[in-house]
């Protein structure tokens, strides 16, 4: 939702979920069945970055 935001936001409706759907097919990795899709390596590290925003660091004692 993150990502697709930004794009809407940089881009108006249309092309930016244009935009953000590729973006997003391009982080799939392609395989002979698409039954259960998974990440490729670049997908893994987009989420990452998008995800450490909103997870807190633990708290060390």
């Amino acid at each position: 939702a993150e990502l697709e935001g930004f794009y809407l936001r940089q881009h108006g409706e249309e092309k930016g979920r244009q935009i953000a759907c590729a973006l997003l097919e391009d982080l799939m990795e392609s395989g002979p069945l698409k039954a259960a899709p998974s990440l490729s390596f670049l997908g893994l590290v987009v989420m990452d970055e998008l995800c450490a925003r909103h997870i807190k660091a633990p708290v060390l004692h």
